[in-house]
């Protein structure tokens, strides 16, 4: 039977040279699992990635409860997809050292381990290069101050979208629910309008209609126009368009470059400065990034997956620390937790920890690592002296007593010493000097 990673190579499809009875055969037989196989069966894709996994998942009963050591069944508080703290697992010398590699590499781990939900159904993630950098960055322990400002989708109020099958500007969409705006407290947005709340309001994208969950209106931004042979898009400088070979690219940068639109790849002939500053719109959808604007493929980063697989990595593979995620809406901080938790439980039942506290707003595992949402203000995680990790989702600069609040509450005291109110004073400068300078290339 080991000679079958040898012989998967030499064919074309997996499902020739693995069916399911060789399939079953392995997950009976898990000391024949290698190194080699696992890496052999991973070249097919996303399709030998889940074949991987399906032959290291430790036994289930009849109802898909998997089972411990002792054969008893796995839960923790009715939940079949936890386990209690300290549960022996049923696991083999192949488990043992995947679980070695993903603890010692978060991209071993983020490439073969985690699933998120995507329109076309639970899938791994393809990162993009920026993304993968992103992570290297915050994984490194030394990386201790970090500041990323990551753009996002900033159309002119005549953008022409496609909603439910009719194409209408993007003011035309505000203006028709605008009775229904609220005020976000935002650095970034004057009015918000939580769309899923008031229909299924779908836009067109690169794979089909996705749902709308909400649609902002920016304050003023920095203005240009794009233009190929037969489009024209005015948006904020900053706007992310996707070029021909998947990357992002910035519309200030974005002349002579090829990039996607709706009905094929063309070619950036034009690029106007406006030199003016004008409100936008945003859009925020459901498990995707991509959309049309004026015929042109439209990108929002994806930040929060990047953070949330480095929290989850350190929630499984560290312990004894406290992680607390803000937002200006407790809403935003709790959804965020709610991702972590939803990749959490894609992760296989042996290479999960034990779970002590599973709630709304935090989780707690055997490792005695936390995860707690809370808004961003004065008062966020009071009671909790130690956090040694701080996400803010969504801060407004202005508010400095909030944000020392939060450091004062961290354990570093680097960091603790790093930043205080004269240093977040600094840092407000030299993004508008390090922006002035960018914008005068």
């Amino acid at each position: 039977m080991n000679s079958e990673a040898n012989e998967i190579s030499e064919v074309k499809k997996l499902s020739d040279i693995f069916p399911p009875e060789l399939v079953e055969y392995y997950k009976q037989n898990k000391n024949l699992i290698t190194e080699e196989l696992l890496d052999t069966l991973r070249t097919y894709g996303n399709d030998g990635k889940a074949l991987a996994l399906e032959i290291l998942d430790t036994p289930m009963d009849d109802e898909k409860y998997h089972l411990d050591a002792f054969g008893n069944r796995i839960f923790f508080n009715g939940n079949r997809q936890l386990k209690r703290p300290f549960t022996k697992m049923p696991i083999a010398k192949i488990h043992e050292i995947e679980i070695k590699k993903c603890a010692d590499d978060i991209y071993y781990f983020m490439d073969n381990y985690i699933r998120i939900t995507t329109p076309k159904g639970l899938n791994f993630p393809e990162l993009r290069e920026y993304q993968r950098e992103f992570i290297s960055v915050i994984n490194k322990q030394e990386n201790e101050k970090i500041i990323s400002l990551q753009p996002r989708q900033c159309i002119s109020s005549d953008t022409i979208v496609n909603v439910n099958g009719n194409d209408l500007s993007i003011k035309e969409l505000f203006d028709l629910n605008e009775s229904n705006s609220i005020n976000p407290n935002s650095d970034k947005f004057i009015e918000t309008i939580e769309l899923s709340n008031l229909g299924n309001f779908k836009i067109k994208s690169d794979i089909g209609l996705i749902k709308i969950k909400e649609l902002h209106k920016t304050k003023e931004l920095p203005m240009c126009i794009i233009k190929t042979k037969n489009l024209s898009l005015k948006c904020a400088k900053n706007h992310i368009l996707i070029d021909e070979f998947n990357n992002e690219v910035p519309a200030c940068l974005s002349l002579n470059r090829k990039v996607k639109t709706e009905f094929e790849i063309q070619e950036i002939i034009e690029y106007i400065d406006l030199n003016i500053n004008e409100n936008c719109y945003d859009l925020t959808l459901e498990n995707h990034h991509l959309y049309y604007s004026n015929g042109f493929l439209s990108h929002n980063s994806g930040k929060s997956v990047t953070v949330g697989i480095w929290i989850l990595h350190v929630f499984l593979f560290q312990k004894d620390l406290t992680i607390g995620i803000a937002s200006n809406k407790l809403a935003m901080s709790k959804e965020f937790v709610d991702k972590v938790k939803k990749m959490f439980l894609t992760v296989p039942m042996w290479l999960q920890c034990g779970i002590l506290n599973w709630s709304v707003s935090t989780i707690e595992g055997e490792n005695r690592i936390k995860i707690l949402s809370d808004t961003s203000n004065s008062s966020s995680f009071r009671g909790f002296s130690c956090l040694n990790s701080l996400s803010v989702l969504h801060f407004v600069l202005e508010d400095k007593n909030c944000l020392l609040s939060h450091i004062n509450n961290t354990k570093d005291y680097k960091l603790k010493d790093y930043i205080n109110e004269s240093r977040i004073n600094n840092i407000a400068k030299q993004i508008k000097r390090k922006y002035r300078l960018f914008k005068n290339k």
